[in-house]
């Protein structure tokens, strides 16, 4: 992704903050956004920025030697040394026990105010499992949400930096909103000359929750769908509800068509590309609906 991309400052004055921790904090903290907002990049940018990188290990294999370096960093700086733990999201599908593991631990180093660590996630399961548990107590409240650019940068991004020419350009914006990946990835493959066709990809996003026609989720998606589309968004509260039945809210979470924002705990569709293709899809139409 673009190293000259400029994201909104308030996220990069949080971002600092924690990262340039004072000596008595207290808590770990949650980074969450959609797939594509760049939320790695510009937590490593600001990490780069505050001179301590982001690195990625087999947590468990060095978490004594881990230990002593963060005792070591802390003498040394008078402030906790900061893990960041990117891609939570995986452990939230595949190894729910570790993740427990890992925010036991944050609570744990939080308690002790030995270190602070930072987990990064996809909004989604994983967010709201955290958020259940005990150890939630230790984590700052509010999350830091990365959201899409607004339709001014994304539209300083096409238009100046990748140089698209201004119809292509609002016609993008329309399609894929504020994403960047997206905007970045169509962007490069306009300028190569390329034509693409971005909503079978969406397609299959649908076919993974088992929510097309025929499919055994098909009839609640429809309903979730319908209630998104009539009110922009609905509270956790409604989905749940609507669903009544937690693995398949799961399911429907995980499958990059809803999107959980843990800040204003609302269900939206994951992208405008999403909400683009439900609308034109008539076995999801509100006319439809029976």
């Amino acid at each position: 992704m673009q190293e000259e991309l400029i994201y909104h400052e308030a996220v990069i004055k949080k971002l600092r903050q924690i990262l340039e921790p004072i000596s008595v904090h207290g808590s770990y903290h949650v980074i969450v956004g959609n797939h594509g907002t760049g939320k790695t990049t510009v937590v490593r940018q600001c990490a780069r920025e505050v001179g301590k990188g982001a690195e990625q290990s087999k947590f468990f294999r060095v978490l004594n030697a881990f230990e002593r370096g963060a005792r070591k960093y802390k003498a040394n700086n008078r402030k906790p040394p900061v893990l960041i733990l990117d891609n939570i999201s995986k452990l939230g599908k595949k190894n729910v026990n570790m993740l427990e593991d890992l925010q036991d631990i944050a609570k744990l180093y939080a308690d002790q105010r030995s270190c602070i660590i930072v987990f990064v996630s996809s909004e989604g399961t994983a967010p709201r499992m955290m958020m259940q548990r005990s150890s939630w107590s230790r984590a700052e409240k509010i999350p830091i949400v990365i959201e899409d650019l607004t339709s001014k940068e994304a539209f300083t991004y096409l238009f100046s930096k990748l140089g698209i020419e201004e119809k292509v350009t609002n016609q993008l914006i329309q399609l894929l909103g504020g994403r960047i990946r997206d905007l970045q990835e169509y962007g490069n493959m306009i300028n190569r000359g390329e034509t693409f066709e971005m909503l079978g990809a969406i397609d299959d996003n649908f076919h993974q929750a088992k929510m097309i026609e025929g499919e055994r989720n098909h009839v609640i998606g429809k309903v979730i769908v319908q209630e998104v589309m009539k009110n922009e968004k609905i509270g956790l509260n409604t989905f749940i509800k609507l669903v009544n039945d937690e693995q398949i809210a799961d399911e429907l979470l995980q499958a990059n068509i809803f999107s959980y924002n843990p800040e204003s705990r609302t269900i939206t569709f994951q992208s405008r590309a999403t909400e683009v293709f439900v609308r034109e899809s008539p076995e999801f139409s509100l006319k439809g609906f029976s």
